[in-house]
């Protein structure tokens, strides 16, 4: 019912995209997600991972979830990988030459002076040469800094050892 399989795009022609309908050997299937992204520097080419749905296999009630509202306090956040600077790269294997390295689900960005963490890519697009890769991030919201000492401080007293006992003249039966 569901697979994950890539396709493989010649640079410069926009990836099949979610909501799109391709079809796998054969048989229609719905994308439903991207998975992954990465940009082959020889020969150039862009590389999808998707998430699919075939659509002649029937689904089964017990795979229907109700509907929740889409809003999880996720946000959408995009970067344009530029075509020309594709084609000019030569080390494939270089952590500076992969344009997306920094744009993985999991990862964590920088935006406006907060920090959001990547969960998924929503679209992959084809603006002239440039390609515009989109990505909902969700905030990281911190501890206040009276926990984190707290943690910190419960941490290296675990760290060396360290109990605190309580005083002989306190009561225990307080």
């Amino acid at each position: 019912m569901f697979a994950s399989i890539e396709g493989t795009y010649p640079c410069f022609r926009r990836p099949h995209r979610i909501g799109d309908v391709l079809h796998v050997d054969g048989t229609p299937a719905l994308v439903l997600g991207i998975e992954q992204i990465w940009f082959d520097y020889r020969p150039s080419r862009v590389i999808v991972q998707y998430t699919v749905q075939h659509l002649d296999v029937p689904v089964p009630k017990s795979h229907m979830f109700p509907v929740f509202p889409t809003d999880r306090g996720l946000f959408e956040l995009g970067a344009r990988v530029k075509g020309n600077r594709l084609l000019e790269r030569t080390d494939p294997w270089s952590r500076k030459d992969r344009p997306l390295e920094h744009y993985r689900p999991g990862n964590v960005v920088d935006f406006k002076g907060r920090s959001y963490k990547i969960v998924e890519y929503t679209d992959i697009d084809l603006d002239g040469t440039d390609y515009i890769v989109r990505f909902s991030v969700r905030p990281i919201r911190p501890i206040r800094p009276e926990e984190a000492r707290a943690k910190w401080l419960e941490e290296r007293k675990a760290r060396v050892g360290l109990h605190v006992l309580p005083h002989p003249d306190e009561d225990e039966h307080e």
